[in-house]
């Protein structure tokens, strides 16, 4: 995600503050708007992942013949990466025959 790479930035500069500051007060007046960029970046941060996650739960459902609840729990069990838990689902899992075939559909008289 590309949050997270603003969100150390944004650490970065306030511990850069932090040593700079003599006292709590001129630390806190100085980092205000860093931390509430943080704090922002942060919830768009699980905003975006929750959407991934969803996504990705979606696809394994409509790609294999799993439920969401066995993809969750094939999800704790996987140590690995998120390809890793691709490969473990299509290794246990059968893939869905599509309901609906391609191309244009038949005339009906």
């Amino acid at each position: 995600s590309v949050y997270a790479p603003q969100i150390w930035l944004v650490e970065h500069q306030l511990n850069d503050i932090f040593t700079s500051c003599k006292d709590i007060d001129d630390y806190r007046e100085k980092s205000s708007i860093h931390l509430s960029r943080r704090m922002k970046l942060q919830e768009d941060l699980h905003i975006d992942e929750t959407a991934r996650l969803l996504a990705f739960t979606n696809s394994m459902i409509n790609m294999f013949e799993i439920e969401k609840e066995e993809v969750f729990k094939e999800a704790e069990k996987c140590e690995g990466e998120i390809v890793d838990l691709y490969f473990q689902i299509a290794q246990k899992y059968k893939r869905r025959k599509n309901a609906k075939g391609r191309g244009r559909p038949k005339k009906s008289n």
